[in-house]
């Protein structure tokens, strides 16, 4: 993933969850194997960092770090984040990022073909056996 990726995947995600935050990009840009950072702040307090996590990290890919508005007016700046949470994989981070930021998970999506479409999941009325 490239840097202006990141920086997209970040930004359409809090518009999608209609998230006001500013968002900093931290990537160094300068290769492709730079390490790729950026910086979320709320209105709040509440300060979010998301990077990508070094070779010799595995299994994690990602780590997710924040402190909540409660403890920014107590910590100074420089101060460790209240919390770190390692990340395998892009979907994880985004659910881990979501979770952090107070956003309801959205309804679950059933995909299906045949019989019962367009009826709950439970009715099977309209089904058929095959023979």
């Amino acid at each position: 993933m490239t840097a202006a990726q990141f920086e997209a995947l970040l930004r359409t995600s809090l518009e999608l969850w209609q998230v006001e935050a500013e968002l900093q990009s931290m990537a160094d840009r300068n290769g492709p194997s730079a390490a790729l950072q950026a910086r979320l702040s709320l209105a709040d307090g509440t300060s979010l960092i998301v990077a990508e996590a070094g070779p010799h990290e595995e299994p994690f890919r990602w780590w997710l770090l924040w402190h909540g508005p409660e403890s920014a007016a107590d910590a100074p700046t420089d101060a460790l984040p209240l919390r770190r949470k390692p990340c395998a994989s892009t979907l994880g981070l985004l659910r881990s990022l979501r979770e952090a930021l107070g956003v309801p998970a959205a309804g679950k999506v059933r995909v299906g073909t045949g019989a019962g479409i367009g009826r709950g999941i439970d009715d099977h009325a309209g089904a058929r056996t095959l023979p």
